[in-house]
């Protein structure tokens, strides 16, 4: 097997694969096995507000997006889809509520696939973290509503 960190910074150095990525609408992110962001595209910027020199070689735990789920649950400490997919090694999916670079939740559909060699064993992760910019629209002009803020009261909402 190729050396995961070998691998990974061939692709997040490759300015066509950079191009490539930065070019799709949905926010898309890369993580270690530690869940340290290591590439952030331009959607991913476009959809949270958080430029990516502010969130690389960060955790999404730092207090940056701080996911929560629709009862607002945080995430990150416990029910992460990054971890499911790590420790399942396969594709998930769920529907989570980041937080804005402005503090405001907005709901994503966040899909997250592992990276995998050849041979087909895991080297990292890929995370597809997509919401329309017509319904962040929405949901910002209060078309759609927040999780319930009793819930989230700690979560800066």
């Amino acid at each position: 097997m190729e050396n995961p960190n070998k691998f990974l910074q061939k692709i997040i150095s490759d300015p066509d694969i950079i191009l490539l990525l930065n070019s799709i609408y949905d926010g898309v992110y890369i993580v270690n096995r530690e869940r340290e962001i290591l590439f952030w595209n331009k959607g991913a910027e476009k959809l949270t507000g958080h430029q990516a020199k502010d969130v690389t070689n960060h955790r999404c735990s730092d207090n940056i997006l701080d996911h929560i789920d629709e009862n607002g649950n945080l995430l990150c400490n416990g029910n992460c889809p990054l971890a499911e997919c790590m420790m399942l090694d396969k594709n998930t999916e769920r529907k989570v509520y980041p937080l804005s670079r402005d503090k405001r939740r907005f709901p994503v559909l966040t899909r997250v696939g592992p990276i995998k060699d050849h041979n087909g064993e895991m080297l990292e992760q890929l995370k597809f973290s997509g919401i329309s910019q017509r319904r962040r629209t929405a949901y910002i002009t209060g078309q759609i509503q927040q999780p319930d803020k009793k819930i989230c009261i700690n979560n800066n909402l």
